[in-house]
């Protein structure tokens, strides 16, 4: 079966793993998904359908793009969300 997925959504998240690993920052489940939110919705999309397709478009996208784009875009969320989180 085919499956649909954008895989700068997972380039996001496993961004937010390893920046968890070198610096404080809640990463709670709900700081987790509103900075992931917040990011993506500052990053082009990137869809693609087959698991071949997934692994040369994530090649390529990862060379250009994600050292820059995406962990900039993730470091702005953080700020975000830590400077006002939605949890209790």
């Amino acid at each position: 079966m085919y499956k649909l997925k954008n895989i700068v959504e997972q380039m996001v998240f496993n961004t937010i793993d390893e920046l968890a690993a070198d610096h404080q920052f809640c990463n709670c489940p709900q700081c987790r998904l509103d900075i992931a939110a917040l990011a993506l919705n500052n990053l082009p999309h990137h869809y693609v359908v087959t698991g071949k397709g997934e692994a040369y478009s994530r090649t390529g996208w990862l060379e250009m793009q994600k050292s820059l784009d995406v962990v900039s875009e993730v470091f702005a969320a953080i700020k975000v969300v830590q400077d006002k989180p939605r949890h209790g």
